[in-house]
């Protein structure tokens, strides 16, 4: 799970893919039809548009639209509740992939969609997107 770690962050409204679950604390991304969709292992940073805040069901409403926690600066730190690996000291500075949209994979860097400036735990840290 995801969520804003500073106050370096909007809250907006954008349209869903349709037939889509979203739950809160996921990354979201663009889907190329004018609506978010949630991140996957493959998602680029610059393809992210934020973190979910309102969860919506896939069988709610064609094209609803749901609340985003955008960040809005190089600022914005973004605490990872779920990290796939083993984070340590080591690691901060250092630029990861995602397992899905809830979790940073620091066993995996190709993508490089975060850095992590901060290790709370073996399983939590802190992020910023890398753009």
């Amino acid at each position: 799970m995801m969520r804003e770690n500073n106050a370096y962050f909007t809250t907006e409204s954008y349209p869903k893919r349709a037939s889509t679950a979203f739950e809160v604390g996921m990354f979201v991304a663009w889907d190329g039809a004018g609506a978010v969709r949630p991140a996957t292992a493959t998602t680029p940073a610059s393809e992210i548009v934020g973190i979910v805040k309102q969860a919506a069901l896939a069988t709610d409403t064609s094209n609803s639209a749901i609340l985003i926690s955008v960040p809005e600066s190089s600022m914005a730190n973004i605490r990872c509740e779920t990290v796939n690996g083993v984070l340590e000291a080591a690691d901060i500075g250092g630029l990861f992939d995602l397992t899905n949209a809830n979790e940073v994979n620091v066993a995996a860097s190709a993508i490089d969609v975060v850095r992590c400036v901060q290790v709370i735990s073996a399983t939590e840290g802190v992020f910023k997107l890398n753009r």
